[in-house]
């Protein structure tokens, strides 16, 4: 599936901080680093961490973890974006939210399975059993900032990002909504990893060009899947981190033009034990937070993603 949409806004809330000590963190593979808190970091606990006191945290007694994050992830990245409340308020049907989820809300699932051994499986709260579904972090995103378009949560794991991005893509291109809110809400810990980070949560603005344009949005960058020839045939250098492609690109890509592609230094290392399926995404968040492409007059970074059909590419280009 070809064309582009518009990367506008990024929301991100973790132990470490916003995106910009996120994104640093990303990108750096040194020394092992512990953030302080983050070790003994209580489900649920991320908000109260950080200092975050936002009203559409109000909207319910009890919220998921997941949830709780996702709504104030999406806060975030309507204000990166330019976009105003009031602006959802006008026309709540304009915009959606999609996000992915691997183990969805596992706290609330917790709580639930430990009640019901409690209880001899007898009895459930019924406020556990609505908040462990797992829509809900979408769902309630949705209900704190009164967004009225589509609604989904998708599944996947090697491809997850390209699964966001390609629904994401459909839902713009078929008119259901101008903008999406896409991204992750995540509760895994890889005691492995460099930085492991218990909880966190990263959404994207996406938008149509035309639209993003014409409310006047600040700078963003495009997204676009590169499609390759024979993907399942071929797989191009796949230890080269990234590539520079000209545009216009041809779809699909012959992977002899790809061989031929200049590599890029940019780190694709996993510090922080996220694990690959979120990692393109977040280093096409990256590149935009950390101006990477300043530099890139024309054309596209393309990093490498793989699905269960080969290798695909994700695009990030200037606006």
């Amino acid at each position: 599936m070809t064309g582009d949409i518009l990367l506008t806004g990024i929301g991100l809330l973790s132990p470490l901080g916003g995106k910009e000590s996120f994104f640093r963190a990303l990108g750096e593979a040194e020394a092992p680093c512990r953030t302080a808190g983050n070790g003994s970091l209580p489900p649920g606990g991320l908000t109260e961490l950080l200092g975050i006191k936002s009203p559409k945290l109000q909207i319910a007694r009890y919220l998921d973890p997941l949830a709780k994050n996702a709504i104030v992830a999406l806060e975030e990245a309507m204000g990166d974006a330019g976009i105003a409340p009031d602006a959802v308020a006008q026309d709540p049907y304009g915009f959606g939210i999609l996000l992915a989820a691997t183990r969805g809300p596992g706290a609330t699932r917790n709580k639930a399975y430990e009640q019901l051994r409690a209880r001899q499986g007898k009895l459930l709260s019924s406020t556990l059993f609505s908040n462990f579904g797992y829509n809900i972090a979408a769902a309630t995103a949705a209900l704190a900032h009164g967004i009225k378009g589509p609604n989904l949560t998708v599944a996947g794991r090697s491809n997850l990002s390209l699964l966001l991005l390609r629904r994401a893509r459909q839902l713009l291109a078929t008119g259901r909504c101008h903008t999406v809110f896409t991204g992750f809400s995540e509760s895994l810990v890889n005691g492995q990893a460099a930085r492991p980070v218990s909880e966190w949560s990263c959404i994207f603005c996406l938008e149509r060009t035309e639209r993003a344009r014409q409310r006047g949005a600040r700078a963003g960058v495009v997204l676009t899947e590169i499609e390759l020839e024979s993907p399942g045939l071929a797989q191009p250098r796949p230890c080269a981190p990234a590539f520079r492609l000209p545009r216009a690109i041809p779809q699909p890509l012959p992977v002899a033009a790809l061989a031929e592609a200049e590599t890029l230094d940019l780190d694709l290392g996993d510090p922080l034990g996220i694990g690959p399926e979120y990692l393109p995404l977040l280093q096409a968040g990256r590149i935009k937070a950390t101006e990477r492409l300043r530099v890139e007059k024309t054309g596209y970074i393309a990093l490498p993603v793989s699905s269960r059909h080969g290798v695909s590419l994700l695009g990030v280009a200037r606006a």
